[in-house]
């Protein structure tokens, strides 16, 4: 009875270490083909973007994509969970260093803004993409802006273009600055937590959600000083680019 129960024993040990061989061998050729799509993908992204340009060319740019601040190292970002298609997204440096190209190569005589389905990456990241325009501009070279609809920070890298067209039915979002804070002080008293904060000055308002139940004097003071400064700049780079006075 032992023996064959040692048999049992042994006969299952060596079918889990099948099955965990075959699992491992199918680990290993998903993460194997994995490697082989993105190296595919960079080949023909590297191809394509050291294709010729014909003369009197117009570049076309979509900002339909998620723009990041800085690029990342992860291999596998750009690609879908669940899909083997790539996820169109691309980092500041990118965008600008295209429109630099744009701009040095003779080949391109202009450049046509699609900002219908205008991704905004943030106030500071548009600024610095329409500074790029703008030398691209200051090179003797065009700028055309077209959109069914646009948003307030997409007008304002519109503004550097030489015509804006819009949608007959289409519309301008441009209403100012404005900021909210959300406070939690009323439903952590009611569950029953007390925070602790330790902070020095009255303009350390990070923590105020947490304390109070609307912004204090001096979070206003320096949240207004701050959108100011935003949309006081904002107004200048479009009355200049406009030819507003």
């Amino acid at each position: 009875m032992k023996q064959f129960l040692n048999k049992i024993w042994a006969s299952g040990v060596a079918s889990m270490k099948q099955q965990l061989k075959q699992l491992l061998g199918l680990s290993m050729l998903i993460s194997s083909i994995i490697v082989v799509i993105a190296i595919i993908s960079m080949v023909i992204s590297l191809f394509s973007s050291s294709s010729t340009i014909e003369p009197n060319s117009i570049v076309k740019i979509k900002f339909d994509y998620p723009i990041t601040d800085r690029p990342n190292t992860d291999p596998f970002t750009n690609f879908k969970l669940g899909s083997i298609e790539p996820n169109n997204s691309k980092n500041l440096y990118q965008v600008i260093k295209s429109i630099n190209n744009a701009k040095n190569n003779p080949n391109v005589n202009g450049i046509i803004l699609d900002l219908s389905n205008f991704q905004s990456p943030g106030i500071t990241s548009t600024k610095e993409i329409r500074d790029a325009l703008n030398t691209f501009k200051n090179a003797g070279k065009f700028i055309y802006t077209y959109s069914t609809l646009l948003s307030q920070t997409a007008y304002y890298l519109a503004s550097v273009s030489d015509s804006i067209f819009l949608y007959p039915m289409g519309g301008i979002d441009f209403s100012g600055l404005s900021s909210t804070s959300t406070f939690f002080t009323e439903t952590l008293s009611e569950i029953g937590i007390q925070p602790e904060v330790i902070r020095h000055g009255k303009f350390k308002a990070a923590v105020e959600p947490f304390l109070l139940t609307r912004m204090s004097k001096e979070n206003k003071e320096q949240t207004s000083l701050l959108l100011n400064d935003i949309w006081g700049s904002m107004l200048q780079d479009i009355s200049t680019s406009r030819a507003i006075l």
